[in-house]
């Protein structure tokens, strides 16, 4: 049985964006967040942990 068919690709990818609608909606950076939240965290883990 194969998990990502094309019929289950299709549902996820409109579940992702629906989530990413939703979580996002309103806020001034909006989908930006997504990206800079997980980089700023692994700069800050970076800098703390290679002193």
């Amino acid at each position: 049985m194969n998990l990502l068919n094309r019929e289950n690709q299709i549902l996820l990818k409109e579940m992702v964006k629906t989530d990413f609608k939703l979580r996002y909606q309103g806020s001034l950076i909006g989908h930006l967040w997504s990206i800079l939240k997980p980089f700023m965290m692994f700069t800050l883990c970076t800098t703390r942990c290679a002193s």
